[in-house]
């Protein structure tokens, strides 16, 4: 997408100049947040990196140093949830099965609450263990690129597969939050159960 099919193809990675790299996260830049791109090029340095290092390459990273336009923290970062503190709302929410189950697919997938607050049964891929997160019946996405299948943690293969048994292919998994604003109402609900472990207002769902 961002050098062309043909360079794409044919071109080899010591070929690959900073130019190219800039080239990468300029288009990503089109479709999602500086600092989302920023980690993206991270995983590529890192993979690369990798490369050079395990091939006894003489090579440099192109990516190295690359720096993206708008990427950093700023006053309303989010603060990761520590482990900790997941245990314990999940401890918290045993008396709430949807609660529960919500709260156990975000922490094993990382989707987004509202990409589970659409989520339809034909989405759940319980043979090849994998979440489909595309548009459906009850919900679009935030952007093309979160078009993408996601594997299923046991725990969280377990759970729809109880959930959703007796529920046609064509109905919602949550069918309380698939709806106008049900995002909204589903992090609500669950943001109870975490304002209850702390009141730290960088400490989301996200």
């Amino acid at each position: 997408i961002c050098l062309g099919k043909g360079r794409f193809e044919k071109t080899q990675r010591r070929d690959i100049k900073r130019a190219d790299a800039n080239t990468y996260p300029d288009v990503l830049l089109k479709q999602v947040s500086p600092n989302s791109v920023d980690r993206t090029v991270g995983i590529i340095k890192a993979a690369i990196n990798h490369t050079i290092i395990e091939n006894d390459l003489d090579a440099k990273n192109v990516f190295q140093g690359l720096r993206v336009q708008g990427a950093g923290a700023s006053k309303t970062d989010r603060l990761p949830m520590s482990d900790q503190d997941l245990a314990t709302i999940e401890a918290n929410c045993k008396g709430n099965s949807i609660a529960s189950m919500y709260l156990a697919i975000l922490a094993d997938t990382g989707t987004r609450v509202g990409e589970i607050a659409g989520l339809q049964v034909r989405d759940v891929d319980l043979d090849k263990k994998e979440l489909h997160i595309r548009p459906n019946d009850f919900r679009g996405l935030k952007t093309k690129s979160s078009v993408r299948t996601i594997p299923m943690s046991p725990r969280v293969v377990s759970i729809l597969k109880n959930h959703t048994s007796d529920l046609d292919q064509s109905a919602p998994v949550f069918e309380k939050y698939a709806r106008d604003r049900g995002s909204d109402a589903a992090s609500a609900m669950l943001m109870k159960h975490v304002r209850k472990v702390t009141t730290y207002r960088k400490i989301t769902l996200h």
